[in-house]
């Protein structure tokens, strides 16, 4: 609540929150997945790129949020999205899926999280030259 509220959350029409999954009061976790609270729908969807691997920490994020935003009547989505192949790259799924949704919302002036089309797997790869790229580009600055 603390950390929401200065942020004005009731104002918003879309709130982005990545998910991971550890459970514990120090770093750790071993996978990322991202959760999207629709106020239009008032709805939760998951955008999970191991199938349910984060169910369990998403559900724990959205009772809390229900409470928080004062949505307990909010239903859960389990957004079908496409699925890593590897052990490495849900974190870069994560940021695809931010794009692609953000895209859609701002393109059209009525879209919803339920109008987000599927990433095409070569997202990733992109998104990991423009990450590198980035990188490339701050390092040049500090020269």
């Amino acid at each position: 609540r603390k950390l929401l509220e200065p942020l004005k959350p009731h104002e918003k029409k879309f709130l982005f929150f990545p998910v991971n999954d550890n459970d514990r009061d120090k770093e750790g976790g071993t996978h990322w997945s991202l959760v999207v609270y629709s106020t239009p729908e008032n709805s939760f969807y998951s955008f999970d790129s191991v199938d349910n691997l984060n169910n369990s920490a998403t559900m724990k994020i959205v009772q809390v949020l229900r409470s928080i935003l004062n949505c307990n009547s909010s239903t859960y989505i389990k957004y079908p999205c496409v699925q890593q192949n590897n052990l490495y790259d849900c974190g870069i799924f994560v940021l695809c899926n931010v794009d692609n949704i953000t895209r859609t919302i701002l393109q059209y002036e009525y879209a919803t999280v339920k109008h987000v089309s599927n990433l095409d797997r070569n997202c990733v790869l992109e998104k990991r030259k423009e990450i590198l790229q980035t990188i490339e580009l701050l390092r040049e600055r500090e020269i």
